[in-house]
């Protein structure tokens, strides 16, 4: 995953990386591009047309309370897939701990 400058001068070239680097982390999972810009938009609150337009570059303007808006989603998406990942290496080393006392 690219880690994402902030320029407050650019709020568009900021949204564009965000829709981005969220729609690479749901394809990582295993969706395709098309179901994971679906659901992008819908852990971002925008309309599926907006993340298309920003994914591929066709968006022309972003205000900066809907680039506010998207920030705040994306802080709210980060934190549930940390969370995920947590109770996932946790599973993960729990089944360790089983294999270890039955070796």
């Amino acid at each position: 995953m690219s880690c994402m400058i902030s320029s407050k001068a650019d709020p568009l070239r900021d949204a564009m990386g965000l829709v981005d680097e969220m729609v690479t982390m749901i394809r990582n999972r295993g969706h395709t591009r098309q179901d994971a810009m679906r659901q992008a938009a819908l852990a971002l609150g925008i309309s599926e047309r907006r993340v298309k337009a920003l994914s591929f570059g066709e968006a022309f303007a972003m205000a900066q309370d809907e680039l506010q808006k998207i920030k705040l989603a994306y802080l709210d998406h980060l934190d549930t897939e940390a969370d995920d990942l947590a109770r996932r290496r946790e599973a993960i080393r729990e089944k360790r701990r089983q294999l270890i006392l039955e070796i």
